[in-house]
Protein backbone atom coordinates (compact mmCIF):
# COMPACT_ATOMS: atom_id res chain seq x y z
CA UNK A 1 0.00 0.00 0.00
CA UNK A 2 1.51 3.66 -0.86
CA UNK A 3 2.57 5.23 2.08
CA UNK A 4 1.21 8.50 3.65
CA UNK A 5 1.18 11.80 1.41
CA UNK A 6 3.67 14.29 3.02
CA UNK A 7 1.39 17.86 3.61
CA UNK A 8 2.73 20.46 1.90
CA UNK A 9 3.59 23.20 4.19
CA UNK A 10 2.97 26.06 1.92
CA UNK A 11 -0.21 25.12 0.70
CA UNK A 12 -1.98 26.05 3.40
CA UNK A 13 -5.69 25.92 1.67
CA UNK A 14 -5.27 22.59 -0.78
CA UNK A 15 -4.00 20.04 -2.69
CA UNK A 16 -5.80 19.26 -6.03
CA UNK A 17 -5.64 16.32 -8.09
CA UNK A 18 -7.47 15.07 -10.77
CA UNK A 19 -9.71 13.26 -8.65
CA UNK A 20 -9.99 15.31 -5.28
CA UNK A 21 -8.70 17.62 -2.81
CA UNK A 22 -6.83 17.19 0.45
CA UNK A 23 -8.02 19.93 2.96
CA UNK A 24 -5.87 20.87 6.11
CA UNK A 25 -8.10 21.44 8.70
CA UNK A 26 -10.99 18.76 8.09
CA UNK A 27 -14.51 20.38 8.68
CA UNK A 28 -16.79 17.82 10.76
CA UNK A 29 -18.66 17.83 7.18
CA UNK A 30 -15.23 16.29 5.37
CA UNK A 31 -14.69 13.90 8.39
CA UNK A 32 -18.72 12.47 8.36
CA UNK A 33 -18.01 12.33 4.77
CA UNK A 34 -15.04 10.01 4.75
CA UNK A 35 -16.89 8.63 7.69
CA UNK A 36 -19.72 7.67 5.30
CA UNK A 37 -17.48 6.57 3.08
CA UNK A 38 -15.82 3.88 5.25
CA UNK A 39 -18.90 2.87 6.61
CA UNK A 40 -20.43 2.32 3.04
CA UNK A 41 -17.76 -0.23 2.41
CA UNK A 42 -20.41 -2.59 4.27
CA UNK A 43 -22.98 -2.19 1.46
CA UNK A 44 -20.82 -4.39 -0.70
CA UNK A 45 -18.07 -6.60 0.75
CA UNK A 46 -14.60 -6.99 -0.58
CA UNK A 47 -11.94 -9.74 0.39
CA UNK A 48 -8.64 -7.48 0.77
CA UNK A 49 -5.67 -8.88 0.18
CA UNK A 50 -3.84 -6.36 1.84
CA UNK A 51 -3.86 -3.43 4.61
CA UNK A 52 -7.22 -1.92 4.66
CA UNK A 53 -6.38 1.63 6.65
CA UNK A 54 -6.83 3.35 3.05
CA UNK A 55 -8.52 6.34 3.98
CA UNK A 56 -5.70 7.15 6.28
CA UNK A 57 -3.29 7.89 2.98
CA UNK A 58 -5.53 8.44 0.03
CA UNK A 59 -6.04 11.90 -1.85
CA UNK A 60 -9.68 11.35 -1.70
CA UNK A 61 -10.02 11.06 1.91
CA UNK A 62 -11.85 14.45 2.22
CA UNK A 63 -13.53 14.48 -0.98
CA UNK A 64 -17.58 14.19 -0.74
CA UNK A 65 -19.12 11.47 -2.74
CA UNK A 66 -20.38 12.09 -5.45
CA UNK A 67 -24.71 12.57 -5.99
CA UNK A 68 -24.54 9.16 -7.60
CA UNK A 69 -22.72 7.20 -5.04
CA UNK A 70 -24.76 9.50 -2.09
CA UNK A 71 -28.13 8.03 -4.01
CA UNK A 72 -26.58 4.61 -3.07
CA UNK A 73 -25.80 4.87 0.20
CA UNK A 74 -28.87 6.55 0.84
CA UNK A 75 -31.01 3.34 -0.89
CA UNK A 76 -31.54 4.92 -3.77
CA UNK A 77 -30.26 2.62 -6.10
CA UNK A 78 -32.46 2.75 -9.27
CA UNK A 79 -30.78 3.32 -12.32
CA UNK A 80 -30.80 6.66 -13.70
CA UNK A 81 -32.80 6.96 -17.43
CA UNK A 82 -29.39 6.55 -19.21
CA UNK A 83 -27.91 4.11 -17.14
CA UNK A 84 -31.02 2.67 -17.63
CA UNK A 85 -30.47 2.67 -21.53
CA UNK A 86 -26.81 1.48 -21.62
CA UNK A 87 -28.06 -1.79 -19.26
CA UNK A 88 -30.72 -2.76 -21.51
CA UNK A 89 -28.88 -3.00 -24.66
CA UNK A 90 -25.82 -5.50 -23.04
CA UNK A 91 -26.00 -8.74 -24.80
CA UNK A 92 -23.29 -11.63 -25.32
CA UNK A 93 -22.36 -10.15 -29.00
CA UNK A 94 -23.02 -6.13 -27.71
CA UNK A 95 -21.63 -6.54 -23.83
CA UNK A 96 -21.29 -2.28 -23.33
CA UNK A 97 -17.99 -2.72 -21.96
CA UNK A 98 -15.52 0.30 -22.51
CA UNK A 99 -12.29 -1.02 -22.52
CA UNK A 100 -8.30 0.98 -21.93
CA UNK A 101 -5.47 -0.30 -22.57
CA UNK A 102 -2.10 0.81 -20.15
CA UNK A 103 1.03 -0.26 -21.94
CA UNK A 104 3.67 -0.45 -19.15
CA UNK A 105 7.45 0.21 -19.21
CA UNK A 106 8.14 -2.23 -16.63
CA UNK A 107 6.61 -4.72 -14.78
CA UNK A 108 3.71 -4.14 -12.10
CA UNK A 109 4.00 -7.39 -9.22
CA UNK A 110 0.74 -9.01 -8.81
CA UNK A 111 -0.48 -8.15 -5.18
CA UNK A 112 0.18 -4.32 -5.61
CA UNK A 113 -2.11 -3.99 -8.68
CA UNK A 114 -4.76 -5.80 -6.23
CA UNK A 115 -3.99 -3.35 -3.50
CA UNK A 116 -4.52 -0.24 -5.85
CA UNK A 117 -7.65 -2.19 -7.22
CA UNK A 118 -8.64 -2.53 -3.27
CA UNK A 119 -8.70 0.91 -2.85
CA UNK A 120 -10.24 1.85 -6.02
CA UNK A 121 -13.40 -0.53 -4.61
CA UNK A 122 -13.85 1.25 -1.43
CA UNK A 123 -13.84 4.93 -2.66
CA UNK A 124 -16.29 4.23 -5.44
CA UNK A 125 -19.57 2.16 -4.23
CA UNK A 126 -20.76 1.64 -7.90
CA UNK A 127 -17.55 -0.34 -7.97
CA UNK A 128 -18.88 -3.08 -5.24
CA UNK A 129 -22.28 -3.29 -6.74
CA UNK A 130 -24.04 -5.01 -9.89
CA UNK A 131 -27.50 -4.93 -11.34
CA UNK A 132 -30.43 -6.88 -11.20
CA UNK A 133 -33.86 -6.00 -12.41
CA UNK A 134 -32.45 -2.12 -12.95
CA UNK A 135 -32.02 -1.56 -9.55
CA UNK A 136 -27.99 -1.11 -7.72
CA UNK A 137 -27.17 -4.38 -5.79
CA UNK A 138 -24.18 -4.75 -3.42
CA UNK A 139 -22.00 -7.70 -4.14
CA UNK A 140 -19.73 -9.75 -2.69
CA UNK A 141 -16.17 -9.01 -4.51
CA UNK A 142 -13.36 -11.72 -5.12
CA UNK A 143 -10.61 -9.97 -6.94
CA UNK A 144 -8.92 -13.66 -7.41
CA UNK A 145 -11.63 -13.32 -9.99
CA UNK A 146 -11.22 -10.14 -11.48
CA UNK A 147 -7.77 -9.90 -11.55
CA UNK A 148 -6.46 -12.33 -14.67
CA UNK A 149 -2.97 -12.18 -15.31
CA UNK A 150 -1.13 -13.92 -18.04
CA UNK A 151 1.58 -14.69 -19.67
CA UNK A 152 2.79 -14.11 -23.23
CA UNK A 153 4.35 -17.10 -24.74
CA UNK A 154 7.84 -17.22 -26.69
CA UNK A 155 7.85 -14.83 -29.79
CA UNK A 156 3.95 -14.01 -29.51
CA UNK A 157 3.42 -10.44 -29.46
CA UNK A 158 0.60 -8.87 -26.58
CA UNK A 159 -1.81 -7.79 -29.36
CA UNK A 160 -1.59 -11.44 -30.84
CA UNK A 161 -2.40 -12.56 -27.48
CA UNK A 162 -5.40 -10.56 -26.59
CA UNK A 163 -6.90 -11.57 -29.85
CA UNK A 164 -6.38 -15.24 -29.67
CA UNK A 165 -7.41 -15.48 -26.20
CA UNK A 166 -10.61 -13.35 -27.14
CA UNK A 167 -9.92 -10.75 -24.10
CA UNK A 168 -12.06 -8.15 -25.66
CA UNK A 169 -14.88 -10.55 -25.64
CA UNK A 170 -14.45 -12.35 -22.39
CA UNK A 171 -17.83 -13.01 -20.93
CA UNK A 172 -18.11 -10.80 -17.71
CA UNK A 173 -20.44 -12.05 -15.50
CA UNK A 174 -22.46 -8.99 -14.36
CA UNK A 175 -24.45 -10.86 -11.90
CA UNK A 176 -20.99 -10.87 -9.74
CA UNK A 177 -19.32 -7.49 -10.70
CA UNK A 178 -19.36 -5.13 -13.66
CA UNK A 179 -15.47 -4.63 -14.00
CA UNK A 180 -12.13 -7.02 -14.44
CA UNK A 181 -8.38 -6.16 -15.17
CA UNK A 182 -6.30 -8.50 -17.07
CA UNK A 183 -2.71 -8.53 -16.89
CA UNK A 184 -0.72 -9.46 -20.03
CA UNK A 185 3.23 -9.78 -19.27
CA UNK A 186 4.79 -9.56 -22.49
CA UNK A 187 8.13 -11.18 -23.66
CA UNK A 188 10.30 -8.32 -22.82
CA UNK A 189 9.05 -8.62 -19.23
CA UNK A 190 6.82 -5.55 -19.29
CA UNK A 191 2.83 -5.61 -18.62
CA UNK A 192 -0.06 -4.43 -20.97
CA UNK A 193 -3.33 -3.89 -18.87
CA UNK A 194 -6.57 -3.93 -19.85
CA UNK A 195 -9.24 -2.55 -18.00
CA UNK A 196 -12.82 -3.33 -18.68
CA UNK A 197 -15.49 -1.71 -17.18
CA UNK A 198 -19.87 -2.05 -18.14
CA UNK A 199 -20.74 1.13 -19.65
CA UNK A 200 -23.45 1.01 -16.65
CA UNK A 201 -20.92 2.18 -14.30
CA UNK A 202 -20.03 5.32 -16.27
CA UNK A 203 -19.04 7.25 -19.30
CA UNK A 204 -15.73 7.48 -21.35
CA UNK A 205 -14.72 10.74 -19.20
CA UNK A 206 -15.44 9.49 -15.61
CA UNK A 207 -13.86 6.08 -16.27
CA UNK A 208 -10.85 7.78 -17.23
CA UNK A 209 -10.83 9.57 -14.37
CA UNK A 210 -10.96 6.30 -12.64
CA UNK A 211 -8.43 5.18 -14.32
CA UNK A 212 -5.77 7.75 -13.64
CA UNK A 213 -6.74 6.96 -9.38
CA UNK A 214 -4.28 3.81 -10.86
CA UNK A 215 -1.70 6.16 -10.72
CA UNK A 216 1.09 6.81 -7.76
CA UNK A 217 -0.88 8.81 -5.57
CA UNK A 218 2.13 11.61 -5.54
CA UNK A 219 1.96 11.71 -8.99
CA UNK A 220 -1.75 12.40 -8.49
CA UNK A 221 -0.97 14.82 -5.80
CA UNK A 222 1.39 16.95 -7.61
CA UNK A 223 -0.55 17.73 -10.44
CA UNK A 224 -0.87 21.58 -10.75
CA UNK A 225 -4.05 23.21 -9.37
CA UNK A 226 -6.54 24.79 -11.75
CA UNK A 227 -7.69 28.62 -11.17
CA UNK A 228 -10.54 29.39 -9.06
CA UNK A 229 -11.18 25.38 -8.76
CA UNK A 230 -12.39 25.21 -5.10
CA UNK A 231 -9.76 27.21 -3.95
CA UNK A 232 -10.10 28.18 -0.58
CA UNK A 233 -9.08 32.29 0.87
CA UNK A 234 -7.22 32.94 4.02
CA UNK A 235 -8.84 35.37 5.57
CA UNK A 236 -6.33 37.30 7.39
CA UNK A 237 -4.56 37.85 3.81
CA UNK A 238 -7.11 40.43 2.94
CA UNK A 239 -4.88 41.78 -0.42
CA UNK A 240 -4.76 38.10 -1.94
CA UNK A 241 -8.30 37.78 -1.05
CA UNK A 242 -10.10 40.73 -2.61
CA UNK A 243 -7.89 40.04 -5.89
CA UNK A 244 -8.69 36.58 -6.16
CA UNK A 245 -12.15 37.90 -5.96
CA UNK A 246 -11.97 40.01 -8.40
CA UNK A 247 -10.30 37.61 -10.61
CA UNK A 248 -13.25 35.36 -9.89
CA UNK A 249 -15.93 37.74 -10.39
CA UNK A 250 -14.44 38.92 -14.19
CA UNK A 251 -13.13 35.57 -14.66
CA UNK A 252 -17.93 34.83 -14.27
CA UNK A 253 -18.50 37.76 -16.12
CA UNK A 254 -16.89 36.56 -19.24
CA UNK A 255 -17.90 33.27 -18.95
CA UNK A 256 -21.36 33.92 -18.46
CA UNK A 257 -23.14 33.85 -21.84
CA UNK A 258 -25.59 36.66 -22.72
CA UNK A 259 -28.88 36.08 -21.92
CA UNK A 260 -30.72 37.38 -25.11
CA UNK A 261 -28.67 35.26 -26.58
CA UNK A 262 -29.58 32.10 -24.63
CA UNK A 263 -33.12 33.39 -25.11
CA UNK A 264 -32.98 33.09 -28.86
CA UNK A 265 -31.37 30.20 -29.11
CA UNK A 266 -34.08 28.89 -26.52
CA UNK A 267 -36.67 29.74 -28.92
CA UNK A 268 -35.04 28.62 -32.19
CA UNK A 269 -34.67 25.47 -30.61
CA UNK A 270 -38.06 24.74 -29.77
CA UNK A 271 -38.75 26.12 -33.14
CA UNK A 272 -36.23 23.50 -34.95
CA UNK A 273 -37.38 20.71 -33.04
CA UNK A 274 -39.96 19.43 -34.42
CA UNK A 275 -38.20 19.11 -37.86
CA UNK A 276 -35.50 18.07 -36.35
CA UNK A 277 -36.91 14.87 -34.45
CA UNK A 278 -39.21 13.87 -38.18
CA UNK A 279 -35.52 14.43 -39.90
CA UNK A 280 -34.08 12.19 -37.13
CA UNK A 281 -36.75 9.77 -37.52
CA UNK A 282 -36.50 9.25 -41.63
CA UNK A 283 -32.94 8.85 -41.28
CA UNK A 284 -31.94 6.46 -44.30
CA UNK A 285 -28.98 3.77 -43.41
CA UNK A 286 -25.97 4.27 -45.03
CA UNK A 287 -25.07 2.41 -48.27
CA UNK A 288 -23.98 -0.93 -48.41
CA UNK A 289 -19.80 -0.87 -47.52
CA UNK A 290 -17.28 -2.67 -45.92
CA UNK A 291 -18.43 -1.92 -42.60
CA UNK A 292 -21.82 -2.44 -42.85
CA UNK A 293 -23.12 -5.75 -42.37
CA UNK A 294 -26.26 -7.25 -40.55
CA UNK A 295 -24.33 -9.87 -38.44
CA UNK A 296 -23.76 -9.93 -34.81
CA UNK A 297 -20.26 -11.98 -33.60
CA UNK A 298 -18.77 -12.40 -29.86
CA UNK A 299 -15.49 -12.10 -30.77
CA UNK A 300 -13.68 -8.46 -31.51
CA UNK A 301 -10.89 -7.93 -32.60
CA UNK A 302 -8.46 -4.52 -32.40
CA UNK A 303 -5.97 -2.30 -34.49
CA UNK A 304 -3.77 0.21 -32.63
CA UNK A 305 -2.24 3.29 -34.12
CA UNK A 306 0.45 5.76 -33.04
CA UNK A 307 -0.92 8.96 -34.77
CA UNK A 308 2.41 10.84 -33.38
CA UNK A 309 2.24 14.35 -31.55
CA UNK A 310 -0.82 16.50 -30.35
CA UNK A 311 1.19 19.49 -31.05
CA UNK A 312 1.31 17.75 -34.68
CA UNK A 313 -1.99 17.18 -35.38
CA UNK A 314 -2.82 20.88 -33.57
CA UNK A 315 -0.43 22.21 -36.48
CA UNK A 316 -2.54 20.46 -38.82
CA UNK A 317 -5.69 22.17 -37.75
CA UNK A 318 -4.04 25.68 -37.64
CA UNK A 319 -3.02 25.41 -40.67
CA UNK A 320 -6.46 24.25 -42.23
CA UNK A 321 -8.45 26.27 -39.66
CA UNK A 322 -9.88 23.73 -37.46
CA UNK A 323 -9.55 22.02 -34.12
CA UNK A 324 -8.28 18.83 -33.23
CA UNK A 325 -11.89 17.04 -33.64
CA UNK A 326 -11.73 18.40 -37.51
CA UNK A 327 -8.61 17.10 -38.15
CA UNK A 328 -9.44 13.51 -36.86
CA UNK A 329 -12.77 13.61 -38.13
CA UNK A 330 -11.27 14.58 -41.82
CA UNK A 331 -8.61 11.79 -41.82
CA UNK A 332 -10.59 9.23 -40.34
CA UNK A 333 -12.92 10.22 -43.57
CA UNK A 334 -10.45 9.58 -45.84
CA UNK A 335 -9.11 6.51 -44.02
CA UNK A 336 -12.80 5.08 -44.67
CA UNK A 337 -12.30 6.06 -48.06
CA UNK A 338 -9.50 4.46 -48.74
CA UNK A 339 -10.56 1.32 -46.97
CA UNK A 340 -13.76 1.00 -49.24
CA UNK A 341 -11.88 1.92 -52.33
CA UNK A 342 -9.43 -1.05 -51.30
CA UNK A 343 -12.51 -3.34 -50.53
CA UNK A 344 -15.01 -2.85 -53.41
CA UNK A 345 -13.42 -0.33 -56.24
CA UNK A 346 -13.73 3.70 -56.77
CA UNK A 347 -17.39 3.87 -57.00
CA UNK A 348 -18.29 2.15 -53.65
CA UNK A 349 -16.70 5.70 -51.62
CA UNK A 350 -20.08 7.00 -50.91
CA UNK A 351 -20.82 9.27 -47.82
CA UNK A 352 -21.40 7.75 -44.31
CA UNK A 353 -22.95 8.28 -40.98
CA UNK A 354 -21.07 8.20 -37.67
CA UNK A 355 -22.33 8.41 -34.39
CA UNK A 356 -20.60 10.45 -32.01
CA UNK A 357 -21.06 10.45 -28.17
CA UNK A 358 -20.88 14.00 -26.74
CA UNK A 359 -20.30 14.95 -22.47
CA UNK A 360 -23.27 17.07 -21.01
CA UNK A 361 -20.53 16.47 -17.87
CA UNK A 362 -20.47 19.61 -16.26
CA UNK A 363 -16.71 21.07 -16.89
CA UNK A 364 -15.95 22.54 -13.59
CA UNK A 365 -16.87 18.72 -12.11
CA UNK A 366 -13.77 18.24 -9.78
CA UNK A 367 -13.56 14.61 -8.22
CA UNK A 368 -14.50 11.02 -9.94
CA UNK A 369 -18.12 10.89 -10.22
CA UNK A 370 -19.31 7.59 -11.82
CA UNK A 371 -22.38 8.16 -13.85
CA UNK A 372 -23.80 8.48 -17.61
CA UNK A 373 -23.54 12.37 -18.16
CA UNK A 374 -23.40 11.75 -22.49
CA UNK A 375 -25.53 11.88 -25.53
CA UNK A 376 -24.77 11.01 -29.19
CA UNK A 377 -25.34 12.64 -32.72
CA UNK A 378 -25.19 12.27 -35.80
CA UNK A 379 -22.56 13.33 -38.67
CA UNK A 380 -22.75 13.24 -42.40
CA UNK A 381 -19.22 12.43 -43.40
CA UNK A 382 -17.49 13.28 -47.34
CA UNK A 383 -16.70 10.10 -47.64
CA UNK A 384 -17.32 10.65 -51.41
CA UNK A 385 -15.24 13.52 -51.97
CA UNK A 386 -11.54 12.60 -53.51
CA UNK A 387 -9.55 16.18 -52.81
CA UNK A 388 -8.13 15.82 -49.51
CA UNK A 389 -8.84 20.07 -49.04
CA UNK A 390 -11.86 19.75 -50.26
CA UNK A 391 -12.75 17.01 -47.99
CA UNK A 392 -11.41 18.65 -44.79
CA UNK A 393 -13.26 21.48 -45.63
CA UNK A 394 -16.56 19.72 -45.50
CA UNK A 395 -15.68 17.91 -42.65
CA UNK A 396 -15.27 21.07 -40.83
CA UNK A 397 -18.33 22.82 -42.20
CA UNK A 398 -20.62 19.44 -41.14
CA UNK A 399 -18.98 19.93 -37.87
CA UNK A 400 -19.53 23.54 -37.46
CA UNK A 401 -22.85 23.28 -38.00
CA UNK A 402 -23.61 20.81 -35.93
CA UNK A 403 -21.60 23.12 -33.53
CA UNK A 404 -23.90 26.40 -33.92
CA UNK A 405 -27.35 24.97 -34.71
CA UNK A 406 -30.31 23.46 -32.38
CA UNK A 407 -29.04 19.17 -33.45
CA UNK A 408 -27.31 18.47 -30.09
CA UNK A 409 -29.75 20.18 -27.66
CA UNK A 410 -33.37 18.51 -29.07
CA UNK A 411 -31.19 15.18 -29.40
CA UNK A 412 -29.88 15.31 -25.72
CA UNK A 413 -33.58 15.84 -24.83
CA UNK A 414 -34.38 13.13 -26.49
CA UNK A 415 -31.97 10.41 -25.67
CA UNK A 416 -32.08 11.56 -21.98
CA UNK A 417 -35.43 12.24 -21.22
CA UNK A 418 -37.44 10.42 -24.26
CA UNK A 419 -35.40 7.29 -24.94
CA UNK A 420 -34.78 6.80 -21.29
CA UNK A 421 -38.23 6.83 -20.06
CA UNK A 422 -39.67 3.65 -22.36
CA UNK A 423 -40.07 0.53 -21.14
CA UNK A 424 -36.39 -1.19 -21.91
CA UNK A 425 -37.61 -3.58 -24.61
CA UNK A 426 -39.10 -0.14 -26.60
CA UNK A 427 -35.09 1.68 -25.64
CA UNK A 428 -33.65 -1.13 -27.03
CA UNK A 429 -35.14 -1.63 -30.19
CA UNK A 430 -35.30 1.69 -30.97
CA UNK A 431 -31.30 2.27 -29.71
CA UNK A 432 -30.68 -0.66 -32.50
CA UNK A 433 -32.35 0.53 -34.90
CA UNK A 434 -31.00 4.06 -35.08
CA UNK A 435 -27.71 3.03 -34.61
CA UNK A 436 -27.84 0.76 -37.09
CA UNK A 437 -28.13 3.28 -39.53
CA UNK A 438 -24.66 4.49 -39.12
CA UNK A 439 -21.81 2.69 -40.44
CA UNK A 440 -19.87 3.21 -37.12
CA UNK A 441 -18.97 5.41 -33.45
CA UNK A 442 -16.38 7.53 -33.33
CA UNK A 443 -15.14 8.97 -30.01
CA UNK A 444 -12.25 11.16 -28.80
CA UNK A 445 -10.81 11.24 -25.51
CA UNK A 446 -8.49 13.59 -23.74
CA UNK A 447 -6.90 11.73 -21.06
CA UNK A 448 -3.54 12.74 -18.82
CA UNK A 449 -1.10 15.63 -20.42
CA UNK A 450 2.04 14.47 -18.69
CA UNK A 451 3.52 10.83 -18.07
CA UNK A 452 2.47 8.79 -15.26
CA UNK A 453 3.22 6.06 -13.20
CA UNK A 454 2.13 2.58 -11.18
CA UNK A 455 4.47 1.59 -8.46
CA UNK A 456 7.31 3.79 -9.77
CA UNK A 457 6.69 2.22 -13.37
CA UNK A 458 5.64 4.44 -16.11
CA UNK A 459 2.35 4.28 -18.35
CA UNK A 460 4.01 4.37 -21.90
CA UNK A 461 0.73 4.50 -23.82
CA UNK A 462 -2.86 4.86 -22.67
CA UNK A 463 -5.71 4.10 -25.19
CA UNK A 464 -9.64 3.62 -25.17
CA UNK A 465 -12.26 1.32 -26.93
CA UNK A 466 -15.56 2.39 -27.42
CA UNK A 467 -18.27 -0.55 -27.29
CA UNK A 468 -20.28 -1.43 -30.35
CA UNK A 469 -24.43 -0.65 -30.61
CA UNK A 470 -27.03 -2.63 -32.10
CA UNK A 471 -25.39 -4.17 -35.70
CA UNK A 472 -22.00 -1.40 -35.73
CA UNK A 473 -19.26 -3.61 -36.83
CA UNK A 474 -16.27 -1.33 -36.05
CA UNK A 475 -15.91 1.49 -33.34
CA UNK A 476 -12.87 4.30 -33.27
CA UNK A 477 -11.55 6.33 -30.67
CA UNK A 478 -8.85 8.86 -30.51
CA UNK A 479 -6.72 9.14 -26.88
CA UNK A 480 -4.27 11.92 -26.07
CA UNK A 481 -1.30 10.85 -23.28
CA UNK A 482 1.53 12.53 -22.25
CA UNK A 483 1.05 14.99 -25.67
CA UNK A 484 1.04 11.95 -27.77
CA UNK A 485 -2.09 11.46 -29.96
CA UNK A 486 -3.28 7.43 -30.61
CA UNK A 487 -5.98 5.73 -32.27
CA UNK A 488 -7.49 2.25 -31.81
CA UNK A 489 -10.65 0.69 -33.63
CA UNK A 490 -12.64 -2.72 -32.16
CA UNK A 491 -14.29 -4.30 -34.93
CA UNK A 492 -15.96 -7.52 -36.21
CA UNK A 493 -13.35 -9.96 -37.82
CA UNK A 494 -16.14 -11.51 -40.02
CA UNK A 495 -16.77 -8.06 -41.40
CA UNK A 496 -13.88 -6.02 -41.13
CA UNK A 497 -11.18 -8.46 -42.32
CA UNK A 498 -8.47 -5.94 -42.58
CA UNK A 499 -8.22 -3.89 -39.28
CA UNK A 500 -4.53 -3.59 -39.60
CA UNK A 501 -4.36 -2.23 -42.96
CA UNK A 502 -7.47 0.28 -41.60
CA UNK A 503 -4.48 1.41 -39.63
CA UNK A 504 -2.00 1.36 -42.46
CA UNK A 505 -4.34 3.75 -44.39
CA UNK A 506 -5.10 5.90 -41.13
CA UNK A 507 -1.38 6.65 -40.67
CA UNK A 508 -0.69 7.41 -44.68
CA UNK A 509 -3.83 9.95 -44.61
CA UNK A 510 -2.32 11.42 -41.49
CA UNK A 511 1.28 11.74 -43.21
CA UNK A 512 -0.42 13.41 -46.33
CA UNK A 513 -1.69 15.95 -43.91
CA UNK A 514 1.72 16.66 -42.25
CA UNK A 515 3.63 16.73 -45.36
CA UNK A 516 0.43 19.29 -46.79
CA UNK A 517 1.21 21.24 -43.68
CA UNK A 518 4.79 21.75 -44.46
CA UNK A 519 4.57 22.67 -48.09
CA UNK A 520 2.14 25.53 -46.81
CA UNK A 521 4.09 26.55 -43.95
CA UNK A 522 7.41 26.33 -46.29
CA UNK A 523 5.23 28.73 -48.95
CA UNK A 524 4.23 31.05 -46.15
CA UNK A 525 7.57 30.98 -44.89
CA UNK A 526 8.76 31.92 -48.46
CA UNK A 527 6.25 34.27 -48.76
CA UNK A 528 7.03 36.20 -45.68
CA UNK A 529 10.93 36.13 -46.01
CA UNK A 530 10.42 37.50 -49.29
CA UNK A 531 7.93 40.35 -48.29
CA UNK A 532 10.84 41.38 -45.66
CA UNK A 533 13.42 41.66 -48.32
CA UNK A 534 11.36 43.31 -50.53
CA UNK A 535 10.95 46.02 -47.82
CA UNK A 536 14.23 45.92 -46.50
CA UNK A 537 15.65 46.70 -49.88
CA UNK A 538 12.65 49.53 -50.06
CA UNK A 539 13.91 51.50 -46.63
CA UNK A 540 17.55 51.10 -48.10
CA UNK A 541 16.35 52.82 -51.44
CA UNK A 542 14.84 55.53 -50.22
CA UNK A 543 17.68 56.15 -47.94
CA UNK A 544 20.19 56.66 -51.27
CA UNK A 545 17.75 59.13 -52.70
CA UNK A 546 17.12 61.15 -49.61
CA UNK A 547 20.70 61.72 -48.58
CA UNK A 548 22.08 62.27 -52.61
CA UNK A 549 21.99 66.21 -52.63
CA UNK A 550 22.58 65.73 -56.14
CA UNK A 551 19.52 66.53 -58.31
CA UNK A 552 20.76 63.61 -60.70
CA UNK A 553 20.92 61.50 -57.37
CA UNK A 554 17.88 62.52 -56.32
CA UNK A 555 16.51 61.34 -59.48
CA UNK A 556 17.64 58.55 -59.93
CA UNK A 557 16.46 57.37 -55.90
CA UNK A 558 13.09 58.40 -55.75
CA UNK A 559 12.54 56.64 -59.03
CA UNK A 560 14.19 53.87 -58.18
CA UNK A 561 12.10 54.07 -54.86
CA UNK A 562 8.74 54.24 -56.92
CA UNK A 563 9.97 51.27 -58.46
CA UNK A 564 11.05 49.05 -55.06
CA UNK A 565 7.28 50.09 -53.93
CA UNK A 566 5.15 48.80 -56.55
CA UNK A 567 7.35 45.74 -56.45
CA UNK A 568 6.43 45.28 -52.86
CA UNK A 569 3.63 46.05 -52.66
CA UNK A 570 2.86 42.94 -55.36
CA UNK A 571 4.47 40.93 -52.94
CA UNK A 572 2.40 41.75 -49.73
CA UNK A 573 -0.86 41.43 -51.84
CA UNK A 574 0.04 38.45 -53.91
Amino acid sequence: MPDAIPEDESMDSFKSSNSSFIMKGETDQDKLAAKGVVEDVELGKIKFSGNTKFFDNHPSKASLLSLADKKLVNGKKKLTKVDKMLYSTTTPETPMIINTLLIMDGKVPFEDMKAFLNELAMAHPRLRMTVKDFIWKPVELDLDEMVHYHRCPAGVHWKTYVDKKNLLSHHLDTSKHLWEVHGILTNENKHVFLVRIHHVVGDGLSLVKLVINLFDHEEIANLPAMPFAGMAIKPTDSVNAQTAAVGAKNLRKKQAPNIFLRAFFLVYTLLCAPFIVISVGLMRSDPPNAFRKKFLQVEKRFVFVHCGKVDDVKQIGKMFRGSINDVMVAILCGTLRKYQIHTDGEKSAKDMTLIIPISTRDPKEKGVILDNQVSTVFLKIPVSEGNLEKRFAKCKKRMDALKMGATVPVLIFLIKVVLGSLPPFISKRLQNMFASRATMIFSNVPGPKMVRKIKGQKIRTMSGLVPLVGFQQAGVACFSYAGEMHLSMQCNPEVVKEPELFGNFFTEELEEYKRLTKIKLSKEGAKDARTVTETSSLGRQMTLGVDDLSGRGRDIGFRRFSISFTGSSKAIDG
